[in-house]
């Protein structure tokens, strides 16, 4: 499985979420590969009246493992590349 299908993957969950009848209360991220699904709450669901004002937690299993994030990731996500940092989505 590729990055954008993992990407793909991760805003299904969202939008599934979106029509759920009983929201969970936060969600946690556990690893890179469900990490970008904090990013996409605050960047592609801010004026969601659902998902907006979930809280979320990301947790860093291994540092080993973290999983580089290429540049041509943004295009995927829709993200503007100043996003693209040391300090953002750049690890």
């Amino acid at each position: 499985m590729g990055l954008a299908e993992v990407v793909h993957g991760q805003r299904v969950v969202l939008e599934y979420a979106i029509g759920l009848k009983n929201l969970p209360s936060f969600v946690h991220a556990h690893g890179w590969q469900t990490g970008l699904v904090s990013v996409l709450l605050w960047t592609c669901y801010p004026f969601c009246s659902v998902l907006s004002q979930m809280p979320s937690v990301f947790t860093i299993h291994n540092l080993a493992y973290e999983g580089p994030f290429p540049l041509d990731m943004m295009e995927v996500l829709g993200h503007d590349p100043s996003l693209f940092s040391i300090d953002g989505l750049e690890f």
